[in-house]
């Protein structure tokens, strides 16, 4: 019966297991609601699923399995990413041009190619949401919780890969600032990139959505040869330029959702 009401039933949950044991079920046990939550914190495992569902009160312990499942994933960040690059709790306002934005679950600096890569395979083997962000120019970011983890992406490297008297061949990181780009390329003695002085964002920013100027047109992807991608998967590939379908404000990462890991350009002297 309900459990509001006293009649001649009195089947207790407990009455449910032992019935259940003796028809040869096993995967099923009994704990009284206050030993739930400790229960459940020695023995969540990576992967489970946890519902509710009872005419009682069993709702309640909602917050309390959130707040478990997050701590839970908290410590396998730390595990995969390590425990020193994982900041919890990181408004992010200080981080947009608009200077809004609310609190991320956790953030990680990526500064490192490796970084950016351990953070994409972390959180496909944990099943947590991941964002990342450039310079965060062309971004609104809502002034609420943000639930997973957001990466600054800090990655700032650039290699010169061939040089001639004609041209530059440059590999460059996705993090790099574009405007500081253009700058040492100009400086440098290279065109190609000089029409993005003083446009915000990143490299990786400028390819996701092909940042432009206009009167004449000039496009950051019209000088990309290739470009390194990572998938929400973790699994890395090199693409040629034609790979990025490029448009007017677009790409097909904005389909695909792939990160850019380092682009490579080719620049006239």
């Amino acid at each position: 019966s309900a459990r509001e009401k006293q009649n001649q039933f009195s089947i207790t949950s407990s009455d449910m297991v032992t019935e259940a044991y003796s028809h040869g079920i096993k995967n099923i046990i009994f704990q009284p609601k206050k030993d739930i939550i400790p229960f459940l914190e020695k023995n969540i495992r990576q992967g489970d699923i946890i519902c509710t569902m009872g005419a009682g009160d069993i709702y309640t312990l909602k917050n309390d399995i959130i707040r478990l499942m997050n701590d839970h994933n908290s410590h396998d960040l730390d595990r995969i990413i390590g425990k020193e690059k994982v900041m919890r709790h990181v408004i992010l306002a200080p981080y947009s041009t608009f200077k809004m934005g609310g609190i991320a679950d956790y953030c990680v600096e990526a500064l490192t190619e490796e970084d950016i890569i351990n953070c994409v395979k972390a959180c496909h083997s944990l099943n947590i949401p991941l964002i990342i962000l450039g310079g965060a120019s062309n971004v609104v970011i809502k002034d609420q919780k943000i639930t997973g983890l957001v990466i600054r992406n800090l990655y700032r490297e650039k290699k010169i890969l061939i040089e001639n008297s004609s041209e530059t061949i440059m590999k460059i990181s996705s993090g790099y600032p574009l405007s500081l780009l253009v700058r040492e390329t100009v400086e440098a003695g290279l065109s190609g990139l000089e029409y993005h002085l003083g446009l915000p964002g990143s490299i990786g920013g400028a390819l996701y959505m092909n940042s432009k100027w206009t009167h004449p047109d000039s496009y950051v992807g019209d000088h990309l040869v290739e470009a390194e991608l990572i998938n929400k998967e973790g699994i890395i590939k090199k693409v040629h330029r034609d790979y990025f379908q490029f448009g007017y404000d677009a790409s097909i990462l904005q389909k695909t959702k792939e990160i850019v890991l380092t682009a490579t350009f080719k620049l006239k002297k």
